[in-house]
C-alpha cells in the first residue's frame, strides 16, 4: 500500500509530546513494529482530530496494538478508531468530564445505553449499540495485550493511561433493539428511494456531463491564456443545457490569486483554479441552475472543518464528502483556504472530475447489479476482470467477474454497453491521470477494503494516485454527484444515499416495480440464503397499500406479490427441461439471465433484460399490437387475458420512460457548447 513521506513525516513528528513516552517507546522492545506502520487512513484520522484529548494516550495505544498485535485490516482500526473517538468526545461533553480518571464505564456507558435516561437523545439505537460493541472490543484487546506481552513493571507505566474494561455482563447491549431499529429505518429509506430509482442514474449521468463540460471549457480557456501570454484572472462564460443557461467563471493560478489577495497565504507549487462567477438563466422557466455543488465548497463539506450544522441540516455527518484518498472532491491546501479569507466559490477541476466520474460509475452499476460495495471495487482490468460475450446481431455484452460476499471464488455480473463505455471511459481517464498509452499499463494496487486478505494486487478501475479507493471514498464520490437531490421519509428524516441501501433499493424495485420473482432477484444479487433475500425485497408500506386497492381490480397481480419462494424444480417443472440460457436478443433488449427462466419467459418488463434503446421501437409496437388483442379478448369477454396485456403495457411504458432517460442523457454527453472569452 503506497503512502506518501508527508504523511509518515507529520505522524512521527506530531506523536512526541502528545503521545506519552511509555507508549511510544513500545516500538523499542518489539523490532518488527513501527509507528510508521500504523494506516495512513489511520494515522492522518488520529493526528488530526485526536491529539490533546483525555483518552489520546489510549487510541494511541490501541491504534499500535490493532496494527501489529492483533493484526486487523486497515478498515476496521479506522472503524475502531473513529467511533471511540467521535463517541467518547459526545460522552465527556455531555458529562463535562476533564480526567480520564473520572470517566466511569459502568455509570457513564451504562446511563448512555439506557435509552430512558436521555443521554444525548439525537444518538440512534444503533449508534449506542455500535459504540459498546467496539467500546468492549477495544479495551479487552488492549488489557490482553498488556497482560500477554508486557513486564509487570511495564504494565504499571501504562495502567494511567488505560480506559476501565465494561463488566455489565451484557446488560446494556442493545443489540437486539438497534438490529430492528435499523431494520425499520431501512424499510423507510427504501420506501424514499424507490420511486426515484431510475431518476437516480439519470441524474448522476446528467451531472457527469456537466463536470466534463466545465473541464473542457477550462481546459481551452487556460489553453489560450498560456499560448498567447495572457494575465491571469482570466474571465470565460459558455452556454450549457442546450444554449439555455451561460455559466462565468474566472480562471486563477496562485501568483494572480495572491497578488490580489495576499493574506490568504502561501503555496509551494502553482495551481490553476476556477472561481465560480455565476449563471444567466435564458429561459425563465428553468429553476435552480447554479453548480449543485457550490454550497458544500462554501462550507467546507469536504474537510474536517466543515460547517457542521449546514451538514446536520441536510443529514451529512462531518466526514461524508472527506475522501480519504488525495485527489477525489478536496482541493489543494491553498485552494482549501481561500475560503477562510476571501467570498466566492472556488475550486479545482480535476478533484472534481474524479468524484464526478468514479460517483457516476458506482451509482450505475450497484443499480443495475445489485452488488455490494465490496464487489464494486473490485472492478478490474486483470485477464477474467472483463469478459466481452459477442451476442447475435455484433452485439457485445460485458460479464464482471467478482468474489461475492461469503464465497471465495470469483461470480459472473453482467453489464450493459452502457456501463462499459463508463467503464472504459474511467480507464482512458486512468490513463490520462498516469499518462501511459495502453490501458495493461495502469498500475497494480492494493485492494484497499474489507477481504483484502483474499483479493490480490489487480488494476483496479476505482483507483487514484496508485491508491485504491476505500468505501469511504466511493461513498463520498456518489454523495458528491447526488447532493442536493433531497430524499425524505415519511417521518421527514432526511435519506442519505448509500451503497448497501441501494441494494435493499434494487431488490425492492425489481420485486415490486419490476415485477421479479425473488428467485431471480436471489440470483441477481448472489445471495446464498433466500431468506435473506425475502428481507432485502420486502415491499414499503405504500406498495402494500396499493396492493391491498388492486386486489379487487387484478387477482392476477397477487401472485406477482406473493412471499412463496417457488424452487429451482418447481420451475424446471414449470418450464420444461430448456432453459433460455443468457445472452439472447428479446423484445426491447437483451437477456442476461444465465439460468431456468423465472419470470416464464415474461421479457418486458424483466430485470434479467439490458434495455437497448436501438430496440425502442419493438416496444411500442409491442404495445400497438398489445391494444388490438385487448380489443379482441374484451369482445370474446376473457377479462383475464385483457389484465395481462394491459400489465405487459404498463411494463412496457415502463420500460420506454428508462429507454428515454438514458437516450436523453446520451443526447446531453454529446453537447459541446461554445467558448465566450473575455
Amino acid at each position: 500500500m503506497s503512502r506518501s513521506t508527508e504523511d509518515v513525516t507529520n505522524l512521527l513528528e506530531r506523536l512526541p509530546g502528545n503521545v506519552d513516552e511509555e507508549i511510544l517507546s513500545l516500538e523499542s522492545m518489539f523490532p518488527n513494529w513501527k509507528w510508521e506502520a500504523i494506516p495512513q487512513q489511520v494515522s492522518n484520522y488520529f493526528v488530526r482530530n485526536c491529539l490533546g484529548k483525555p483518552w489520546t494516550n489510549f487510541l494511541a495505544l490501541s491504534i499500535f496494538v490493532d496494527t501489529h498485535y492483533d493484526k486487523l485490516v486497515p478498515a476496521s482500526i479506522f472503524a475502531f478508531l473513529n467511533t471511540m473517538h467521535v463517541r467518547l468526545e459526545a460522552l465527556f461533553n455531555w458529562y463535562n468530564i476533564a480526567r480520564l480518571n473520572a470517566f466511569d464505564p459502568v455509570r457513564h456507558i451504562g446511563e448512555y445505553m439506557q435509552l430512558q435516561n436521555d443521554v444525548l437523545p439525537n444518538h440512534t439505537v444503533n449508534m449506542r449499540a455500535k459504540f459498546y460493541s467496539h467500546y468492549k472490543g477495544t479495551t479487552q484487546r488492549v488489557f490482553q495485550f498488556i497482560n500477554n506481552q508486557l513486564s509487570d513493571q511495564k504494565r504499571s507505566g501504562l495502567i494511567s493511561f488505560l480506559l476501565p474494561p465494561l463488566v455489565d455482563n451484557g446488560r446494556f447491549s442493545l443489540r437486539g433493539e438497534a438490529q430492528d431499529q435499523a431494520k425499520e429505518t431501512r424499510k423507510d429509506e427504501v420506501e424514499a428511494i424507490v420511486p426515484h430509482y431510475p431518476y437516480i442514474r439519470y441524474l448522476a449521468n446528467m451531472r457527469y456531463n456537466i463536470i466534463k463540460r466545465i473541464k473542457k471549457k477550462y481546459q481551452e480557456a487556460l489553453g489560450h491564456v498560456q499560448m498567447n501570454n495572457i494575465d491571469m484572472p482570466f474571465t470565460f462564460r459558455y452556454e450549457d443545457q442546450e444554449d439555455k443557461v451561460e455559466y462565468e467563471f474566472k480562471l486563477w493560478d496562485r501568483d494572480s490569486f495572491l497578488a490580489k489577495h495576499p493574506k490568504v497565504g502561501v503555496a509551494k507549487d502553482n495551481v490553476c483554479f476556477l472561481e465560480y462567477i455565476g449563471a444567466r438563466i435564458k429561459n425563465e422557466q428553468i429553476e435552480d441552475v447554479d453548480l449543485w455543488f457550490n454550497e458544500l465548497f462554501l462550507n467546507k463539506a469536504y474537510s474536517t472543518n466543515a460547517n457542521e450544522a449546514y451538514l446536520k441540516e441536510h443529514g451529512y455527518t462531518k466526514s461524508s464528502f472527506v475522501s480519504q484518498q488525495a485527489g477525489i472532491v478536496s482541493p489543494s491546501r491553498f485552494v482549501a483556504q481561500i475560503v477562510s479569507h476571501v467570498e466566492g466559490v472556488f475550486f479545482e477541476v480535476e478533484p472534481i472530475m474524479a468524484a464526478c466520474l468514479f460517483g457516476r460509475l458506482a451509482i450505475d452499476v450497484l443499480t443495475t447489479t445489485g452488488a455490494r460495495m465490496n464487489e464494486l471495487q473490485q472492478i478490474n482490468l486483470g485477464p477474467k476482470g472483463m469478459v466481452p460475450l459477442q451476442l447475435p446481431e455484433n452485439r457485445t455484452l460485458y460479464e464482471l467477474n467478482m468474489i461475492p460476499k461469503g464465497r471465495i471464488e470469483e461470480e459472473h455480473y453482467y453489464v450493459s454497453e452502457t456501463t462499459w463505455e463508463m467503464i472504459r471511459e474511467t480507464v482512458h481517464y486512468l490513463m490520462e491521470h498516469y499518462n501511459v498509452q495502453k490501458a495493461s499499463q495502469i498500475p497494480v494496487v492494493n485492494f484497499n477494503g474489507t477481504r483484502d486478505a483474499l483479493l490480490k494486487p489487480k488494476p483496479y478501475i476505482f483507483q487514484l494516485n496508485n491508491f485504491h479507493l476505500n468505501n469511504s471514498s466511493v461513498q463520498a464520490c456518489m454523495r458528491f454527484i447526488l447532493h442536493g437531490y433531497t430524499l425524505q421519509t415519511n417521518n421527514g428524516d432526511v435519506v442519505n444515499i448509500k451503497a448497501h441501501l441501494l441494494r435493499h433499493a434494487f431488490a425492492n424495485h425489481m420485486v415490486h416495480v419490476m415485477k421479479q420473482s425473488k428467485d431471480m432477484v436471489r440470483e441477481l444479487l448472489h445471495h446464498k440464503n433466500e431468506i435473506v433475500t425475502y428481507y432485502y425485497s420486502q415491499a414499503t408500506s405504500e406498495q402494500i397499500q396499493e396492493h391491498v386497492m388492486d386486489i379487487g381490480k387484478a387477482l392476477d397481480a397477487h401472485y406477482k406479490y406473493s412471499q412463496v419462494l417457488r424452487t429451482p424444480e418447481e420451475l424446471e417443472e414449470m418450464m420444461g427441461e430448456n432453459p433460455i440460457g443468457a445472452y439472447l436478443e428479446v423484445t426491447g433488449g437483451t437477456c442476461v439471465v444465465s439460468a431456468v427462466c423465472p419470470a416464464k419467459l415474461a421479457c418486458v418488463g424483466c430485470a434479467g433484460k439490458v434495455p437497448d434503446p436501438a430496440k425502442k421501437d419493438q416496444l411500442i409496437k409491442f404495445i400497438e399490437h398489445n391494444e388490438k388483442s385487448i380489443e379482441f379478448f374484451k369482445s370474446n369477454g376473457q377479462p383475464i387475458e385483457v389484465r395481462k396485456l394491459r400489465n405487459g403495457n404498463m411494463n412496457a411504458r415502463k420500460e420506454l420512460e428508462e429507454i428515454t432517460l438514458i437516450e436523453t442523457y446520451r443526447k446531453d454527453a454529446t453537447y459541446d457548447p461554445k467558448l465566450t472569452l473575455s
